[in-house]
């Protein structure tokens, strides 16, 4: 809007232009997306470690329509050296990253 004298004038919702509209877009409606069925290779996922084993650890992907699963093997679990023990890495129920790989 614009005060007597004229001059534009800042409201809370941003500046107004001639004719009253913000120039602030209106709130596009929330998009929801269905749910994945099949992993990606090359992708990476959130998910929530299912079960530990000595060679490894069972990551379930969290947004999938059917139970997704994959093994993370102990020499993935770390970028650098060797990890002896897959619970000094990971436990179980604990949130992590994957990357799909096959």
């Amino acid at each position: 809007g614009r005060s007597r004298s004229g001059e534009r004038r800042k409201s809370r919702w941003g500046e107004e232009r001639d004719g009253g509209q913000s120039e602030y877009p209106a709130k596009a409606s929330r998009v929801h997306t269905a749910p994945a069925t099949v992993a990606e290779a090359g992708k990476i996922y959130t998910g929530k470690v299912a079960n530990i084993m000595q060679f490894g650890c069972f990551v379930a992907l969290e947004g999938f329509r059917a139970k997704t699963e994959g093994l993370v093997h102990i020499s993935q679990l770390r970028r650098e050296g060797r990890v002896t023990n897959v619970t000094d890495v990971v436990q179980r129920g604990m949130r992590v990253k994957v990357k799909v790989l096959s």
